[in-house]
């Protein structure tokens, strides 16, 4: 039977015990209406036990009927159990493959986040050196033609730079709350601008007396050794100074103001918070200083110096240079940067105003030219020429004889006990020598000593020891922006005419025009040359340097070759005749054995104006800064040959 039912006996027998048990007790019950009707009900319930339905003397129960369910439909329950197991094995697969991915997703945004946070640490470090060389370049952007990309791509970085600046702000505002004050004392950082104030805020104080003695009725010592017009010049310089000194105060203490050093525990945060207040305190000043605005302008000047190549004056200027004996025939082509103003009635030399160093000269006329602080550079074409450069103190006869270099020839010779006549060759050779014959192609240079406005509108800097308003004894007026520019090194000098596309002159070219002028005053019998110098013998009324067109020019149209500040040149100097190896053609540079200083020329306002001669060679290390040491710009042109 067991066969049969394709079942094992001991499950058979359990199933049988279990229902046919309940059918007999059911039959046997002692409550009538507990049993069967009839045989048939009896039939019928053996009936249900065979086709493994639940029979209705067992328990309603759901597992029971589930396990008849089963034996009725074994191959089904086989089926949706097997489906059943392998839908929960998919489902198992997928939940764990959900599972990853989640957390794979999760890895991801926490490197991106990671990625995004060194992205931001990238771009405030690459933002804190941007910040910081953005002041740095600003005046130290060219002004030339063409350098007009270099300067928007300094405006572009600073637009960027202006756009990211409010998340800066509320990142240094939260980290700030982490952060206890720092004591500013002896900070390092804020030590030069505290200087800076306390000076400015001298300069005020004294400048506003000075203003309130001037404008005061009562009479006092100082304005009466003045002139009523001299009063008034007096009087709107000191209020020019005024002004300038007072906003350098304003951006000192607001520097001052808005440094607030905050100190961490946290180093990394530390480092953040500089980082952040630094980039702020740099745009701070690019603002409030007029840094965005100077270099604004700076882009202005290089469009202008693009459309003078365009300016009508050149047709003139190029045809009458041309046809000019003095000039040899040369064929001058529009440089950018110049505008032709005129010949000078004093040199016959063609004079150009040079766009980068400021207005144009309202005051020139060919018979002369006024200069303010606002003027730019009047450039003086010289012609190519064979110039004699050096002294000789031989032969009367000669070229190029000094007296002085005579006398300093006895002098030496006299100590070694020697005469001129049993001296060796190398010991009758002035130490201003020898005379060489050097051949210079046309050049340009500056009718003035630069001054001080000009290098202020090249640099944005002030350096000059006496500034904007000093005003000292023996200076019949306080120091205006047509002074010269004084105090700077060598390579400071020569970097800022860089910027502007010019440079400074080699000896040989302004050895050349002193000589030019000095001769030319000779010749004619005038003392114009002796008039121009200011030494400290002099009476012009000076005690230090003068503004650089009061005392006139020379006879070759130049002020101020000699005297007011010495000159740097672009050369080695000389230290032994010896020494000098050549001159080269062209620009006359020299080529010098053992080069240790530089050379300046033209004496100073603190020199004897008997020791200030066009040879005059005086030299300093390349790095030295003096109150009696300023400079002329000169440009050589890049093809001069005649036509």
């Amino acid at each position: 039977v067991a066969e049969s039912r394709r079942t094992e006996l001991r499950s058979l027998t359990g199933t049988l015990r279990r229902d046919l048990d309940w059918v007999v007790m059911k039959c046997l019950e002692k409550d009538r209406s507990r049993r069967y009707d009839t045989a048939s009900a009896v039939g019928d319930e053996l009936g249900r036990f065979l086709a493994n339905q639940p029979v209705l003397a067992g328990p309603p129960s759901v597992g029971y009927r589930a396990s008849k369910f089963v034996r009725r439909n074994r191959g089904r329950v086989a089926v949706a159990a097997v489906l059943a197991g392998a839908g929960a094995a998919v489902m198992g697969t997928v939940a764990v493959g959900v599972a990853r991915e989640a957390a794979a997703a999760q890895r991801e945004r926490a490197a991106r986040l990671q990625i995004e946070e060194q992205s931001k640490a990238i771009q405030t470090q690459r933002d804190a050196l941007l910040a910081e060389s953005l002041l740095e370049r600003a005046y130290h952007l060219p002004m030339r033609a063409g350098d007009g990309p270099t300067i928007d791509a300094w405006r572009a970085d600073l637009a960027g730079l202006r756009e990211r600046a409010d998340t800066y702000r509320a990142q240094l505002k939260a980290l700030t709350t982490r952060g206890r004050p720092k004591p500013t004392r002896n900070d390092p950082a804020i030590a030069r601008v505290l200087e800076q104030r306390d000076r400015h805020a001298a300069f005020v104080r004294e400048t506003r007396t000075l203003i309130d003695q001037f404008e005061s009725p009562e009479p006092s010592l100082f304005k009466n050794m003045l002139s009523a017009q001299d009063q008034r010049a007096a009087l709107v310089t000191m209020r020019e100074a005024l002004v300038f000194h007072q906003a350098n105060l304003d951006h000192a203490e607001g520097r001052i103001a808005a440094h607030a050093p905050r100190a961490f525990d946290d180093p990394e945060d530390q480092r953040q918070h500089d980082q952040l207040a630094g980039i702020l305190e740099s745009l701070r000043r690019i603002e409030f200083e007029g840094v965005a605005d100077a270099v604004r302008a700076r882009r202005e000047t290089v469009g202008r110096i693009e459309a003078s190549l365009a300016d009508p004056a050149w047709n003139d200027a190029i045809e009458s240079i041309r046809t000019d004996d003095r000039y040899g025939g040369l064929a001058l082509e529009p440089i950018a940067g110049l505008v032709p103003l005129g010949r000078s009635e004093r040199s016959c030399l063609w004079e150009f105003w040079h766009i980068a160093s400021g207005a144009r000269p309202t005051g020139w006329t060919p018979t002369e030219c006024l200069m303010t602080g606002e003027c730019g550079m009047v450039m003086v074409l010289v012609p190519a020429a064979r110039a004699l450069i050096g002294v000789q103190g031989r032969d009367p006869a000669e070229p190029r004889y000094d007296p002085v270099a005579a006398e300093a020839i006895d002098d030496r010779l006299e100590r070694a006990g020697l005469t001129r006549d049993n001296a060796p060759p190398e010991l009758l050779i002035s130490s201003e020598g020898p005379v060489v014959e050097v051949e210079l192609d046309a050049y340009f240079i500056a009718k003035h000593e630069m001054t001080q406005g000009q290098y202020r509108r090249i640099t944005g800097d002030t350096p000059s020891a006496r500034g904007i308003g000093t005003w000292g004894r023996g200076q019949p007026l306080p120091t205006t922006w047509s002074h010269p520019v004084e105090n700077m090194s060598f390579h400071d000098l020569r970097d800022a005419l860089a910027l502007a596309g010019l440079g400074l002159p080699t000896r040989a070219q302004w050895e050349h025009v002193a000589w030019r002028g000095a001769e030319a005053s000779r010749a004619s019998q005038e003392s114009t040359q002796q008039k121009a110098i200011n030494g400290s013998d002099a009476n012009d009324s000076w005690a230090w340097h003068a503004p650089v067109d009061v005392l006139g020019q020379d006879n070759a149209g130049i002020h101020h070759m000699l005297g007011n500040v010495s000159e740097w040149v672009d050369d080695w100097h000389v230290s032994r005749p010896h020494h000098l190896r050549s001159y080269a053609a062209g620009d006359g540079r020299a080529s010098v054995e053992l080069p240790l200083t530089r050379s300046h020329r033209g004496g100073d306002y603190a020199d004897r104006t008997a020791t200030i001669r066009p040879t005059r060679a005086d030299h300093a290390p390349a790095q030295s800064q003096s109150r009696t040491l300023g400079c002329r710009a000169a440009l050589t042109l890049p093809a001069s040959k005649p036509r």
